[in-house]
């Protein structure tokens, strides 16, 4: 496989409710698209390589390997696979062991806040040696990083091997115009090292609170724009990179925290997230009436399109029509 052969690349955690969107997905969209996989706590399943496991259930084409960094999700082996002693030792056996499960995984590359750059080189090339292929991801607006990615640029063996993304995380409307700029300085850099690296530029708008996005009175509806969408054309779209965002979900894992109750039905258009939201008169009034309201209420939305086959939008439907089946999770509604 050649990594200029995906057209996207949704960076996406082992969390149950993600898999299941992942699991979900038809089989000739799963063959279009390279996951970069975050191996996290799956609820109580902690280890590494039993995450992995579940992943692979849900997951059987191609996809990148990592490890996420957020705390409240870390595996718990996290620090021993991190460590960069014998460039990176224990990440690269983790790798070998996972890839006799399932020898279409990609690699990705560690780089740690106090590694050296000689580990960091040293298990890049033994990455590519071993499995033909390596990936780096790195944070544009970390001066660290992006010498990384550099060093990365012109010590590979073959150039088509080495993939890079560009993650800007979390994006607002307050930081979208930073974001651009330090993808942007990235991008040429990498360029100036060699025209043909494959890049593939990441982050996320999905919010964290909904109400500011609402649009009327009854703040029952709301619009979001995609500002990573915007950043990408922006720049010059897949003219100049592979697009990749984390999948209509938060680059950073937020705790669970009680609120008061809201049915919520998210629904993504080519450019704006749209989403209606209910709240109860009574907190003892059924919330299935709520989800089944606010899900007739984006179909009815003239950005509902009745030609997408979607799992999200098969959910939509039968909610909408009074059957739930455990939708009250808000990751399974767009």
């Amino acid at each position: 496989m050649n990594f200029n052969e995906y057209l996207y690349v949704p960076t996406i955690r082992t969390r149950l409710a993600e898999m299941q969107g992942v699991a979900e997905l038809k089989s000739n969209t799963k063959q279009k698209i390279l996951p970069f996989v975050e191996l996290s706590k799956a609820h109580q399943v902690k280890q590494a390589d039993k995450v992995f496991e579940k992943w692979n259930k849900a997951f059987l084409e191609p996809a990148i390997i990592s490890i996420a960094n957020d705390k409240p999700i870390r595996v718990e082996e996290y620090d021993t696979l991190l460590e960069d002693s014998n460039n990176f030792k224990n990440w690269q056996v983790f790798l070998d062991q996972i890839a006799n499960v399932n020898p279409n995984i990609i690699p990705a590359a560690q780089i740690t806040p106090n590694c050296s750059r000689r580990a960091f080189l040293a298990q890049l090339k033994d990455l590519e040696s071993r499995f033909g292929r390596v990936v780096l991801k790195v944070n544009p607006r970390s001066k660290r990083e992006c010498q990384a990615a550099i060093y990365a640029a012109s010590a590979i063996t073959s150039i088509e091997k080495l993939l890079i993304i560009i993650e800007n995380g979390q994006i607002t409307p307050e930081n979208q115009n930073k974001s651009l700029n330090s993808t942007t300085t990235l991008l040429n850099a990498l360029r100036q090292e060699d025209q043909s690296i494959e890049i593939v530029t990441s982050a996320s708008s999905f919010p964290k609170s909904f109400p500011p996005y609402t649009t009327n009175k009854a703040k029952s509806y709301g619009e979001i724009p995609i500002l990573e969408w915007q950043n990408y054309h922006s720049f010059g779209g897949k003219d100049v990179a592979i697009y990749g965002d984390h999948a209509s979900i938060h680059a950073m894992f937020y705790e669970p925290r009680r609120a008061t109750f809201v049915a919520r039905v998210d629904y993504p258009t080519p450019g704006t997230w749209i989403f209606e939201r209910r709240q109860l008169e009574n907190k003892d009034d059924p919330r299935d009436v709520k989800y089944t309201e606010a899900s007739r209420a984006i179909i009815q939305n003239e950005c509902w399109d009745e030609e997408l086959e979607a799992w999200g939008k098969d959910i939509i439907i039968k909610s909408a029509e009074g059957i739930l089946d455990k939708f009250k999770s808000q990751s399974k509604s767009g």
